[in-house]
C-alpha cells in the first residue's frame, strides 16, 4: 500500500517533546506535522511511553499487513491480526 492509499497521515512518526505536561507525536519529514499531543496535566511529567506507541503505529500496521499474507486462515493468529488491521483502519 502506498502512502497515497492511506487515510491517516503517512509515517514514519516520531516522539517530539513539547513543554510543560505535554508530549507530542509528529511526522519525521519536513515540514513536521503534529499527529497527537498527550497531556496528563502534570507539569514536568510527560507521556513518552504512550507517545512512542502512537509513533510506532504506521510501522506496526504495515508489519501486520505483511505478516497477514503469511498466515493460514485456519490459524487463530490470522483472525487476531486481521481484526487489529481492521481496527486501525476504522473497521469494527
Amino acid at each position: 500500500m502506498s502512502n497515497r492509499d492511506t487515510k491517516h497521515t503517512p509515517g514514519p512518526w516520531e516522539l517530539g517533546l513539547v513543554s510543560g505536561a505535554e508530549c507530542a507525536v509528529q511526522t519525521t519529514t519536513y515540514p513536521k506535522r503534529t499527529i497527537a499531543i498527550l497531556d496528563d496535566g502534570i507539569v514536568g511529567h510527560r507521556n513518552p511511553e504512550n507517545a512512542r506507541l502512537i509513533a510506532a503505529a504506521p510501522d506496526m500496521l504495515e508489519a501486520l499487513k505483511s505478516a497477514l499474507e503469511h498466515f493460514s486462515e485456519e490459524l487463530p493468529i490470522h483472525g487476531i491480526v486481521k481484526r487489529a488491521i481492521e481496527k486501525a483502519e476504522g473497521g469494527n
